[in-house]
Parts: structure tokens; C-alpha cells; sequence
């Protein structure tokens, strides 16, 4: 990013500090609460309608880098998951602003600021008291705070010849090529250590893949867990095997499959199709 750019998007932002600065007092709101006020770490991304501040709380040393995009419009999605994989947040908050407003003078865009600023106090504060209410869950598998990977997707499917082929010429193929890393969930039997390595992936995934084909019970069980902590699935089950499954009620991508070469060729592009749908707001180009 260019000096001046550089200068104009600081001077930007401690106008804004000091609106919200205003704000926490003026509300008696707890110090710590709205999270810009904490030692942050940021990155300022500029696009040609955009700027992104994004920044999470560090309590060693501090960084602050820019980013300028003068050609591209980059998403909100977008900008969050650079902070998250490019940059190495594990829990970044965002604030955004237009981008003309930084040929602004500090006393024309004060108006806007004050806007933007209550915005992110308000949602601050709600963030603090929705994690008060919070139920508090304890897993048997383990904890469940674990970081999502927009590009990890657990397949849960039989573990037979069928389920083999299955995901060999249809599932791992398409997830690939969808830009996704393919994670199988293998038989744990009595192993503890393996349950939970089911758990963690499924926490960390993206979405889940499972073939209801047979019901069988360990993919039946993986698929509930996955529901459990919010999944997108798609869930497959060969032509005419499908069991009853609230498909309008449980919100699932569902796929009727063939077997044989031809029906594997026909699942990969059905899939390719509905992978697109769910993952183009986190894939898909600016």
C-alpha cells in the first residue's frame, strides 16, 4: 500500500478509536468488552470500494500490515477467512468502512464514523452477552473449540468394497476438484484416541459427506455428531436404498447415486454442481 494511503488509513482509524473511545464511556460499558479497545494485532485490507480492519486481541508484540487491492472488490467472507488462513487469527473481528471516506475531512466524515462506531459497539456488547447465555456443552469425545478449516471436508461413508469404490471414483475425486481436502472417518471400534480424531475432524471440517446406503451405524452416528455442531452435509445413498430421512426438516444436500462407472461419472458431476453452491461464498471470485 502506498504511503499516503498508509497515512490517510491510520489518521482514519484513530478518528474512529476515538469515537468509540467516546462511546464505551459515555455507556459505563466494561473495559476489555468492545474488543478494539484491547491490544490488537491488524491487518488493513483496501479494495476500490472497501476497507477492511481486520485485528485480534494479542498480548505479546504487535503487528499491523496493509494489504491494496485497487482492482478487485473482495467480500466480507473473503476478507474474513485471509485473517483467518493467510494471516493467522484464530478469532478476528472486522470493521468496515467506504473506502471514499479517506479523501474525507476528519469533521465531514465524522457523521459516518459515529454510525459505523455505534454498529460495532453495539455488536460488541451483544457478542459479550451472547457468550455469557451460552450453553455449555461438555462432549464426550473431547473439547469443541476448535478452529473451522474452510477447506476440510470429512467424508463419512461405509467401511466395505462398496464404500471403497464409492469414495475412490466419485466422493474424493469431486471434493478435490472442488478445491477441498478429503477426510475419511475410519472404523474406532474400542479406540478412544480414533473417536476423538473422528471428533476433531468433524469440528474442524467444513462440511461433511456421508452415504446413508445400508444405514449403516457408524456413519449414521458420525452424521448425527455432524449435525449436532452445525455441518453442512451432503448426504448420498444409492438409487432405490435411501432410507427415511426428514430431508425438509434436516437441511441436507441429498444425492440418489447408480452404480457402476457410468453412475460414478454422474455422481461427480451432481456433486461438483452442489459443491459449488456451498462453497462459492467462501471460494467464489470477487
Amino acid at each position: 500500500m502506498p504511503t499516503d494511503l498508509i497515512d490517510k488509513v491510520d489518521g482514519l482509524f484513530d478518528q474512529f478509536m476515538g469515537i468509540v473511545d467516546n462511546l464505551v464511556e459515555e455507556r459505563k460499558i466494561q473495559r476489555g468488552v468492545v474488543r478494539s479497545q484491547n491490544p490488537s494485532s491488524i491487518v488493513a485490507v483496501l479494495d476500490k470500494a472497501t476497507l477492511y480492519i481486520l485485528a485480534q486481541h494479542h498480548a505479546g508484540a504487535l503487528s499491523t500490515m496493509y494489504t491494496y487491492h485497487p482492482d478487485k472488490q473482495i467480500s466480507e467472507r473473503t476478507a474474513l477467512s485471509s485473517a483467518r488462513w493467510e494471516f493467522g487469527y484464530e478469532d478476528p473481528f472486522m470493521i468496515v468502512f467506504p473506502a471514499v471516506i479517506l479523501d474525507e475531512s476528519e469533521r465531514g466524515r465524522r457523521d459516518i464514523l459515529r454510525v459505523i462506531a455505534l454498529a460495532h459497539v453495539e455488536s460488541e456488547v451483544q457478542r459479550a452477552l451472547n457468550l455469557m447465555s451460552l450453553m455449555q456443552i461438555r462432549p464426550l469425545f473431547g473439547h469443541a473449540s476448535y478452529i473451522v478449516d474452510d477447506r476440510l471436508a470429512s467424508v463419512l461413508v461405509p467401511l466395505t468394497d462398496e464404500g471403497d469404490d464409492l469414495y475412490d471414483e466419485a466422493v474424493k475425486p469431486a471434493l478435490e476438484r472442488a478445491g477441498l481436502i478429503s477426510r475419511r472417518a475410519l472404523e474406532f471400534g474400542e479406540d478412544e484416541d480414533k473417536l476423538k480424531a473422528i471428533w476433531r475432524d468433524l469440528c474442524r471440517s467444513r462440511m461433511v459427506v456421508a452415504d446413508l446406503t445400508g444405514t449403516d451405524p457408524l456413519v449414521m452416528y458420525e452424521l448425527g455428531i455432524a449435525h449436532a455442531v452445525g455441518k453442512e452435509s451432503l448426504v448420498l445413498c444409492k438409487r432405490g436404498q435411501c432410507p427415511k430421512f426428514p430431508s425438509q426438516l434436516i437441511l441436507a444436500n441429498f444425492l440418489e447415486y447408480d452404480e457402476g462407472e457410468e453412475g460414478m461419472v454422474e455422481l461427480r458431476a451432481e456433486m461438483a454442481e452442489i459443491l459449488h453452491q456451498i462453497m462459492n461464498p467462501v471460494m467464489g471470485s470477487d
